[in-house]
């Protein structure tokens, strides 16, 4: 049993589209909503501002 309480992203499956990652030009006044536990690598977070939302990837 672990004791992380968020999700942890998954392994790609065959046939999955591959996501092309793009810098953030002005987060300033972020909201995040939901996130993937930060005990990897790489984890992310899915974030709002300004009427926009987007899937940031932090490394």
């Amino acid at each position: 049993m672990s004791d992380c309480l968020s999700p942890h992203v998954k392994r790609p499956q065959p046939g999955q589209q591959r996501v092309d990652w793009f810098e953030v030009t002005d987060a300033a006044h972020v909201r995040v909503w939901a996130w993937t536990c930060p005990c990897r690598a790489v984890y992310f977070e899915l974030c709002k501002a300004g009427g926009s939302a987007f899937i940031r990837r932090i490394v």
